[in-house]
């Protein structure tokens, strides 16, 4: 009789045993997800990060692409404008030398 109810205690013993080791088991488990899950949150973040970056560089670009066309559209300008200026002062220059054979 005492060694049945030893035996029964055993397995008592055992089967919290077993338990205790099923709910670490599942512990180490969720823990594990949680781990995976926080790498790919944050993998999910870096690559959030990295399509701003690439959006912020191709908006730049396309910034820099602007100005050099207003630049290359006012030097032609500024070229237009001397060209003028010049053609002014020879027609001006033609003016005084005919003033000046005419008196």
């Amino acid at each position: 009789q005492e060694r049945l109810e030893q035996e029964r205690e055993r397995l008592v013993l055992l089967e919290k045993e077993k338990e205790r080791v099923a709910k670490q088991a599942e512990l180490e488990k969720i823990q594990q997800e949680k781990e995976k899950l926080s790498i790919e949150r944050e993998k999910a973040r870096a690559e959030a990060e990295q399509e701003r970056l690439e959006r912020e560089r191709a908006a730049e670009r396309d910034r820099i692409e602007k100005i050099e066309e207003v630049i290359s559209r006012l030097e032609e300008e500024a070229d237009e404008a001397i060209t003028t200026l010049e053609q002014l002062q020879n027609v001006e220059n033609a003016k005084k030398l005919d003033a000046k054979k005419a008196e």
